[in-house]
């Protein structure tokens, strides 16, 4: 199932590999029986070579970088899964899709973020790449930029925001920083913004319809009036709803106004229906749909529609009063996160919503600590009408919390003997609630709060930036999902939300022309700098290059000398062993020479002093 190719290539022979591609002229896309390519198998098991030039040779001769085999792994997933950081950057190098996914659901960036760590880096450099900059111009004299967002986009047509998306949901947001991907998105936003304001107007026109209605029809019970229907009394709901009541008397002699709004009530909560239908394809699951708070904010208010209307037996109820309490403040809250998805917003809702998070968390904490309080205040003050129960007590101690301190509580007692007898443990259980309560969690809050919003505003741009992803992915998701093609829209509304439809895209901007109004001046010079640093590094390594081939003659040319001479260094070096040689025998025997010489002079001085001693 294999060909002479795929075993070459996983043998690591390239040698074998470039021939059968140069002479053999072998396909180097075609799949084994696993739906794997040469590509594949040279990467698929770890080993030690760490040129990649198996690799680089199929590369250079056509391989389909991006091919998937029969598990939807791309030779990309199989280097990350081997620890081959060395493959994985070449693969990057040649416009591997990092975003692929195979059929576990792991995304290329998610292995190589787990096995391959250190390739990370590549990806930053492939974005450094896309910035280039260019000549100045003849006529102006003034330096451009050119931004190209062919990595970004090449892989991921129609839906644009997928590359972002992955680094987002890898934990690889901070790449959000780069000049590349901060263009990026800010063209994607102009692209898209007109859906939000949209959304924002149409909401807006809800918030205000449903808070006329409610006022008008129901708090003030104008809509029952209008049809002589009475809740208590007609004398009683009709003076409330003239004296006390914007614009009454005109509503009671118009009734059809009251209806009019909740019939554009009802024709915007439908279309609230088929967006968040629509929706659904942006998200894996239920579960995480409904994880979403905008999510429930946005049924919640469809529901609150239905829930107040009249037209299912012609009047209003006072039960219907309870729930547009709830309604219209849900709809108003929806509004208010609405508005933190503009970018302009975006930052002072997250504060909102961290604060809100950590006070939470506070009160889930130290409830039991105020509930205490709370039973003992009212066992304290059992006639008080600040404590006649559990509940109205809590409201009153968290009111206290804050700094509402009532102290008539334990300085006017009505002259009540009960309450008299318990005026000492009062004064003194007050004063522990002032210290524990009011003083400390108080402060504890706030020192929270503050350091919260400190550590916000460092990462406000990141905050931002990962906020616009995340609401640009959902809306590309539900423009192109595949059933949109059976509900009618327009293609030129879902077309006009695309940067390119071809999914090449590159703009040109003058570094010092803030008045062209393409990109903002703060993306403009951020992207300067990692030009002209990138630039300087190419600079860098051309000249290492370039004095590397300069020194190649020379080096070839002593080279010849040295071997030229090698052959007479050979014979001078043996010729001074032999005189080596010699020298030290010619010490050798002037050594034995001299000893002889010194032995003989011995036997003469003792052959002259024996006839001496004869001669006497």
């Amino acid at each position: 199932h294999r060909t002479p190719l795929h075993l070459a290539a996983k043998s690591q022979s390239n040698e074998c590999v470039k021939l059968l591609l140069q002479k053999g002229k072998t396909n180097p896309n075609l799949p084994d029986a696993n739906q794997r390519m040469p590509l594949h198998l040279s990467v698929a098991e770890p080993h030690q070579t760490i040129n990649c030039v198996t690799m680089k040779t199929l590369l250079r001769f056509g391989a389909d970088v991006n091919a998937k085999d029969s598990k939807g792994c791309t030779p990309l997933h199989l280097a990350a899964t081997n620890e081959l950081p060395k493959y994985v950057e070449t693969l990057i190098l040649h416009n591997a899709d990092i975003t692929a996914t195979c059929d576990g659901g792991v995304t290329a960036l998610g292995m190589i973020y787990r096995k391959t760590p250190a390739s990370m880096d590549t990806i930053r450099k492939k974005l450094d790449e896309c910035i280039v900059l260019k000549s100045q111009d003849c006529s102006s004299r003034e330096s451009e930029l050119e931004v190209n967002f062919t990595p970004i986009l090449q892989h991921c047509y129609p839906n644009e925001i997928e590359f972002l998306k992955t680094l987002l949901v890898e934990g690889q947001k901070e790449l959000l920083l780069h000049p590349v991907c901060r263009a990026f998105l800010h063209l994607k936003w102009k692209k898209i913004r007109k859906i939000f304001v949209f959304r924002a107007i149409w909401s807006f026109l809800l918030v205000l319809l449903m808070s006329s209605f409610v006022l008008m029809g129901l708090a003030k019970h104008c809509y029952n009036v209008s049809k002589n229907i009475t809740l208590t009394t007609y004398d009683l709901d009709r003076d409330l709803c003239i004296n006390h009541s914007f614009a009454g008397s005109f509503i009671v002699a118009h009734p059809f106004i009251l209806e009019l709004q909740w019939y554009l009530m009802l024709i915007l909560a439908l279309a609230i229906v088929v967006r968040k239908l629509c929706a659904i394809s942006a998200y894996s699951s239920f579960i995480q749909y409904f994880r979403s708070m905008q999510n429930l904010l946005d049924w919640s208010t469809v529901v609150v529609v239905f829930l107040i209307s009249f037209i299912y037996t012609g009047r209003t109820y006072i039960w219907q009063n309870h729930v547009c309490a709830f309604g219209v403040l849900i709809v108003w809250y929806n509004f208010f996160y609405l508005l933190g998805q503009f970018p302009f917003f975006g930052t002072y809702i997250a504060m909102y919503s961290s604060v809100q998070k950590e006070f939470l968390k506070l009160l889930l904490i130290f409830s039991c600590l105020l509930m205490g309080f709370n039973v003992s205040f009212c066992v304290l003050f059992p006639n008080s009408q600040l404590f006649p129960n559990v509940y109205i007590g809590f409201i009153t101690v968290l009111a206290m919390a804050i700094g509402e301190a009532n102290l008539d509580l334990i300085t006017d007692p009505n002259k009540q003997d009960e309450i008299f007898m318990l005026r000492g443990s009062a004064q003194f259980i007050y004063a522990i609630f002032i210290t524990c309560v009011t003083i400390i969690l108080l402060n504890l809050l706030v020192g929270i709060a503050v350091h919260d919003i400190q550590g916000l505003k460092k990462t406000a741009k990141l905050t931002k930036l990962t906020k616009a992803t995340e609401l640009i992915s959902c809306v590309d998701r539900a423009l192109f999902a595949n059933y949109f093609d059976k509900i009618f829209l327009p293609e030129v509304w879902r077309w006009s939300t695309l940067i390119s439809t071809n999914g090449y895209y590159a703009v040109t901007v003058k570094i010092y022309n803030h008045q062209q109004g393409l990109l903002p001046s703060d993306i403009i010079h951020a992207a300067y700098e990692v030009a002209r640093k990138h630039k300087k590094r190419n600079r860098s390594s051309k000249s290492h290059d370039q004095g590397k081939i300069s020194m190649a003659p020379r080096e070839q040319l002593s080279r010849k000398i040295s071997s030229k001479n090698f052959a007479n260094e050979v014979d001078v070096s043996g010729l001074q062993k032999d005189v080596r040689n010699l020298s030290n025998q010619v010490a050798n025997m002037k050594e034995m020479l001299e000893s002889h010489q010194r032995l003989m002079e011995q036997i003469l001085r003792s052959v002259n002093a024996g006839d001496k001693g004869i001669y006497f």
